[in-house]
């Protein structure tokens, strides 16, 4: 991982505290860095006084600025390099790409909550939307985050054997390294797998020979210590556990406490992903800690 030197911090629109601008402020400490804070101005329209004499663009401008500048301020006193922007655009994920883009900005962070399921299904979210589209590494954050990470997580899945996932695996393993080292916090490393089983049971269920399972699981095992010893992992820190993807990393996550967990993401979209939904996605929803996701080298967002 090289050296985070430029972050666009996405703030939350009406909010007393930013734990995303945090982070960013952790980050610039480690090493020093450029931060961009970013706004989505029609997220403030609701505070503009329709009584005066100000063009409606002109106070919500103004708005905008002093709500920025009562988080920024503090930082820039202490002598952390901050720029702002607003955001016109109607669809913000959007705006925040291109804007992320232009600025050449390493990493999105963004403060997160849990949504619910059904208005998901109507309606995308703005953070679904960047995990699906942005090519950059994008860091989300819960209010109740720990702001320095003391156990971070990188989750991977050897059972793919396709080369994009495989590079992809190492750059997780990668990343995740780099920030233990950056925030001197231990690492751990999952390989969660799905079984395919065998064949079907009379009842429709599928089946699975005991023998079989032991050796699938030592060989996906040792596909994950090859990958990890390229980055001097100890073996005592990685696991390999069969289930549901998300659910072994959610579970193991709360398990051991990880206050952040690094994956990567093929993005899928169009229908698939409407309806059953991006490892990912549902692992953001299940989990209380920050959550990073990695992009394949390569991807591009197909934004206009």
């Amino acid at each position: 991982m090289n050296p985070i030197q430029n972050i666009l911090v996405v703030l939350e629109a009406n909010s007393t505290s930013q734990p995303a601008l945090e982070r960013a402020k952790h980050f610039a400490e480690k090493h020093p860095c450029q931060i961009t804070v970013r706004l989505g101005a029609n997220s403030r329209s609701a505070e503009i006084n329709p009584n005066s004499t100000l063009n409606f663009k002109q106070q919500l401008e103004n708005n905008c600025l002093d709500y920025i500048h009562q988080f920024t301020q503090p930082l820039i006193d202490e002598g952390f390099n901050i720029n702002i922007s607003l955001g016109w655009e109607d669809n913000s994920f959007e705006g925040i790409i291109h804007h992320a883009q232009e600025t050449q900005a390493q990493i999105i962070i963004k403060s997160s909550k849990h949504h619910n399921k059904l208005k998901s299904f109507l309606i995308t979210p703005t953070d679904w939307h960047l995990l699906r589209k942005s090519p950059l590494p994008i860091l989300l954050v819960h209010a109740a985050n720990p702001l320095k990470p003391t156990k971070i997580l990188a989750a991977v899945s050897s059972m793919t054997t396709d080369e994009e996932h495989q590079i992809l695996d190492l750059k997780v393993i990668d990343y995740a390294k780099s920030l233990s080292e950056m925030f001197h916090a231990n690492l751990q490393v999952i390989n969660a797998y799905t079984m395919v089983p065998l064949g079907l049971s009379l009842d429709g269920s599928g089946f699975y020979q005991d023998e079989y399972c032991q050796d699938l699981q030592q060989q996906l095992h040792r596909k994950t210590l090859n990958l990890t010893r390229q980055f001097s992992i100890p073996d005592s820190v990685v696991e390999t556990r069969q289930g549901e993807v998300h659910q072994v990393i959610v579970e193991f996550a709360e398990e051991q406490k990880i206050d952040l967990v690094v994956l990567g993401t093929i993005a899928r979209q169009g229908l698939s992903g409407m309806l059953l939904g991006n490892t990912v996605e549902q692992i953001l929803d299940d989990l209380e800690c920050a959550v990073l996701t990695l992009k394949q080298d390569g991807f591009e967002s197909n934004l206009v």
